[in-house]
Order: structure tokens, then C-alpha cells, then sequence
């Protein structure tokens, strides 16, 4: 046999193996293929059933409140200064002193006008006695008329002089206007007191009040002898009545809001300088009402599960507006006697619903 029938020989034993291996590998292809499609085939698929309690979103009355915020403050207080200059001399109160109308708080060096109120004296007593002896000179006719009333007019300068050292000589002290409590203190003895500038903050705290702006479109709702609540928070949130009893005419023309005063109940732990939510009760209004179970957050999405005619479960986005206690108002996304379920979190979207009354009813019948 030569080379090249050799060559041939084996060429054809290559090719039939080649074959051979291409054939069992197609086999075992189909029947792997087989053996994965069969389970899908066979296997049955089970529907998701979600056994509940649904609810009617219904229109209802929306209660409507306006919060402002505002600090309590003493509805008689007063910045107290000296209506002279001087070193003060004597201060006889302190932060917290109580004090009664009239009582002298501040004293003023008065030295010098005590000075000139024993000169003016002795002015005022010579006037009187040169008034005494023109007199009696012209009931004489030892003078003329002129010369009486000028020694008259002397003595009347001399008593206004006096009159005016006694006034100055007052201004030294700084007397309480009314009854009340010192609540800040910007002066110490012996340091330089002028006209206007604030020497000491007086209050009366018996009757406090708080202020607070409400903007022009929500003005309306509120009326003088309006009664409101006020929450304070540092009290573990204490609410407080109070009483409108002053509305400013006139707005901010910077914020369009006016300012509103009330006065506060009496209550020994409410102070001034207290922080203060004032809440303003409006006319209701309609609005979707449903229960804060039915919804559910994914991220920054918030929905609700719909029941459907076909009861069928679909999850839908919506818009919530104000919470009002366990209820939620919708302002997108529901419509009125729509049916939701009450517990979101049972929610699975496309399943099928069954009332948790007709699951119940379902095992009492097959009860033997």
C-alpha cells in the first residue's frame, strides 16, 4: 500500500470520528433542554390571595387651623431712665425685686442741688421780707406803685427759682411708675446715669399677653373676644387660653401680616420671654379622608392599594395633604367611595382580595 492510500485511509477514520462526537453532543443538548422545560410544564402556578379588611374613602370635614408663633410678654412693663444727669449714688433694687408704685429704686448724687435749694431758700425768704416792707412803705405813700410790684415780681422769681430746684432736685431720684417686678438691671452704683438711657426694666407680670402676625388671607378667621388655644412646648406641651383683645389695623408692609395681641389666661408657670404656638381654628372644610394604615412609603413615593370591581388588588400613587389624628387627607390619587385596603402592609399588588368577614364565614361552613 503506498503513502498516500495511507494518507486517505486515515483522513476518512478522522472525518466518521468527528461525526460520531457531533451526534452525541446534539443528543445530549435536546435531552438536557428536555429535562429543564419539563418542570415549568408540569409545575402549577398558585395565586397570591390577600385576606383583609377594606375602607371607603369618604368626603368628611377637615378641621383647618392657623399656627403662629410668638413670646410672652408683660402687658405693663416699662424701661426706666433718669431724667437728669448724675452718678448714681444708691440702687436699691436688684433682678427679681418686687417692688411697689412709688418706691425709690435709683438715687442720684444730689449734693449740689441741695446746695442751691438751701441758696434759693434764703432767696425766696428775702423776697418775701423786701415784699412785706414795700408793702407797708406804700401804705405810707413812701413809694410809688412801680416800685411795689417790682419788689412783687421779685419775690415770684424767687419762688419759681425755688420751685424749679426742688423739681431738678426730684429728678435725682428714679421712682417705680407702678407695681411690679425688676427683670433687668443695666446700672451699677457709682457709673454715670444720663437722660434716655435705660437704667432698669420693670414689669408687672399679672397680666401677660403674647403677640403674634397673621398673615392678610388668614386675618378673617380671626376676631377680637376670640377665644384660642396656646401650646408651649417647654411645658410638655401645656396649653394655655387666651383671648383676642387687640388686632393692629394696619399690615407690615414688609411680611403682609398683622399683628395680633393676646391676652393670656393666669397661670404662675407661664412667664415672660416664653416661647408660644397660638392656634387660630377656621371653618372646616371637605375634603378624601382615609386611614393612615392604608398607606404605604416606597422611598419618596407614597400609595395605596385599590380594590377593584374585580376584586382585584392595584397599587396606586397618591398626593396626601393634612393628617387628622389616625386619618389622612388625599388630595390626589383617590377618589370618594373608592375602596382601599385598610392595611397596606398586607398589600400585594394584583393579588386577589377576600373580606376577612367572607374568609371567616368560608371556615364556619366547612366546619362539619
Amino acid at each position: 500500500m503506498t503513502i498516500l492510500a495511507r494518507v486517505k485511509k486515515r483522513g476518512i477514520w478522522v472525518v466518521v470520528l468527528l461525526g460520531v462526537a457531533v451526534g452525541l453532543l446534539f443528543l445530549l443538548r435536546l435531552q438536557t433542554q428536555e429535562t429543564s422545560e419539563r418542570p415549568a410544564s408540569t409545575q402549577p402556578t398558585q395565586e397570591t390571595i390577600v385576606r383583609g379588611v377594606s375602607v371607603e374613602a369618604t368626603l368628611q370635614d377637615i378641621p383647618q387651623t392657623i399656627e403662629s408663633t410668638g413670646v410672652v410678654i408683660a402687658e405693663t412693663r416699662a424701661n426706666l431712665s433718669s431724667k437728669t444727669i448724675g452718678i448714681v449714688e444708691a440702687l436699691h433694687v436688684d433682678e427679681g425685686s418686687v417692688v411697689n408704685k412709688g418706691k425709690v429704686l435709683i438715687q442720684l448724687d444730689h449734693r449740689a442741688l441741695n446746695a442751691r435749694l438751701a441758696r434759693t431758700d434764703a432767696e425766696v425768704s428775702n423776697a418775701h421780707a423786701n415784699l412785706q416792707r414795700m408793702d407797708d412803705l406804700f401804705n405810707e405813700d413812701s413809694i410809688s406803685p412801680q416800685d411795689l410790684d417790682n419788689a412783687r415780681r421779685g419775690y415770684q422769681v424767687a419762688v419759681a427759682t425755688r420751685d424749679e430746684v426742688r423739681a431738678q432736685l426730684a429728678d435725682t431720684r428714679v421712682l417705680a411708675p407702678f407695681a411690679g417686678i425688676i427683670t433687668r438691671k443695666h446700672i451699677e452704683a457709682g457709673e454715670l446715669a444720663a437722660p434716655g438711657q435705660p437704667l432698669l426694666e420693670l414689669e408687672n407680670q399679672t397680666r401677660l399677653r403674647i403677640d403674634v402676625s397673621v398673615a392678610e388671607g388668614d386675618v378673617q378667621a380671626v376676631t377680637v373676644g376670640h377665644s384660642i388655644e396656646i401650646i408651649f412646648d417647654s411645658l410638655a406641651l401645656k396649653v394655655i387660653e387666651g383671648k383676642v383683645f387687640q388686632i393692629v389695623p394696619s399690615a407690615d408692609p414688609a411680611t403682609h401680616t398683622f399683628l395680633v395681641k393676646i391676652r393670656l389666661a393666669a397661670d404662675d408657670t407661664i412667664k415672660p420671654g416664653m416661647f408660644g404656638r397660638v392656634m387660630f381654628k377656621k371653618q372646616p372644610r371637605l375634603a378624601i379622608l382615609i386611614p393612615l394604615s392604608a398607606t404605604v412609603s416606597r422611598g419618596e413615593l407614597t400609595g395605596v392599594y385599590i380594590v377593584n370591581a374585580n376584586h382585584r388588588l392595584g397599587l396606586r400613587w397618591v398626593k396626601l395633604g393634612r393628617q387628622a389624628n389616625s386619618m389622612v387627607e388625599v388630595l390626589s390619587g383617590v377618589n370618594e367611595n373608592e375602596h382601599l385596603l385598610a392595611d397596606a402592609t398586607q398589600g400585594r399588588d394584583g393579588a386577589r382580595f377576600e373580606p376577612r368577614e367572607t374568609s371567616a364565614a368560608r371556615d364556619e361552613d366547612e366546619t362539619p
